[in-house]
């Protein structure tokens, strides 16, 4: 079940990230509050370096580079104060950074975000199924319980514990106490950067289109995608006649609105593994939350609401035969997961 992935995933990438602070606030007993910061780092350097060209297994380490240096960057002056300057400044880099993230967005995307070709396989960490970002993910937890382990077990581990117990003590016995803070920040930003760059490359494979010559801003467009099936879309606010733009293979297409209510009147709601069979290319658990999308496009049409999803495009038209009592019944009882008779 995809969900089931998503959810061993999550459990993954927070068991990495959460190591991965462990080493700058448990080991150097420093409070980071901005780790969001070098997070997001990872995920724009490793989605630019694929936009140029390059695997996400070299964007990753790229960016876990580029972390390390600015977390050195915004720790020295703080680590040379005494006092809760470095958490102060790790929290106001992290509202920094998303300004300047949503501001620049020719760079950034800003608010829509970044996307990437659509090259599938195990170099572009990009897959049809959940189960290899999972082995991804999970590696990537082993290695930071890796790095975290051995750091612990080194001399610098017992200099960032004496550093954090007592720094008088530590200093005296010559040991360099900001520089070994520098160390953990630095291992630390490029760690939660390398899982930032895995998490970006993870998501719904897209694929580009081209608008029509006559599409103008809002306009409800259709283009034929590679696996053979048409798929229906709004132009975006900056359409231009002719531009290419990327969408998701795994929006339902017209077709496949078809092929579910066609299987919801011959095998009845209760059985939603049928209706996954029969649509071919959608899982009994994106069948239950298609119901639920079209009960709620259903709801807000009934009381006058125009329904738009968060990037503000307009869901496609109901099927044929969707409205009236009875289906919105049956939506209701599927979208909620009881048994009902057909």
């Amino acid at each position: 079940d995809a969900f089931v992935y998503h959810i061993f995933i999550t459990i993954c990438i927070f068991a990495g990230l959460s190591t991965a602070w462990n080493i700058v606030g448990g080991y150097a007993g420093q409070l980071s509050l901005g780790h969001a910061a070098f997070y997001g780092i990872g995920a724009y350097v490793g989605m630019m370096l694929v936009n140029a060209g390059v695997t996400p297994w070299l964007g990753m380490f790229a960016g876990g580079g580029v972390a390390a240096v600015v977390a050195v960057a915004i720790s020295y002056p703080c680590f040379r104060l005494h006092g809760p300057f470095f958490a102060l400044a790790s929290i106001a880099f992290l509202e920094v950074f998303r300004v300047l993230a949503l501001h620049f967005s020719d760079v950034t995307g800003g608010a829509t975000g970044m996307m990437v070709p659509l090259e599938t396989g195990w170099m572009w960490m990009i897959f049809q199924d959940r189960l290899p970002s999972l082995i991804i993910a999970f590696g990537l937890m082993l290695l930071t319980l890796l790095v975290a382990w051995g750091l612990r077990q080194h001399r610098w581990g017992f200099y960032l514990v004496a550093t954090r117990e007592r720094e008088s003590a530590a200093r005296s016995a010559g040991i360099g106490t900001v520089k070994m803070r520098l160390l953990a920040v630095a291992i630390s930003a490029a760690l939660t950067a390398m899982l930032g760059s895995q998490a970006a490359a993870r998501g719904d494979p897209r694929v580009a289109v081209q608008l029509p010559p006559t599409a103008k801003a809002g306009d409800r467009c259709s283009a034929k995608l590679p696996s053979g099936k048409t798929i229906k879309f709004t132009a975006p606010p900056n359409a231009v006649p002719g531009m290419t733009i990327q969408v998701s293979e795994r929006y339902w297409t017209p077709e496949e609105h078809r092929l579910f209510m066609e299987a919801v009147h011959r095998y009845g709601w209760k059985d939603v593994k049928s209706i996954a069979q029969h649509v071919g290319t959608r899982t009994p658990t994106q069948v239950r939350t298609h119901a639920q999308k079209l009960l709620l496009r259903q709801q807000k049409e009934q009381a006058g609401v125009m329904q738009a999803n968060n990037n503000g495009r307009e869901l496609p038209p109901l099927p044929a035969g969707v409205g009236g009592s009875a289906d919105g019944a049956v939506l209701t009882m599927l979208a909620a997961g009881e048994e009902a008779e057909g």
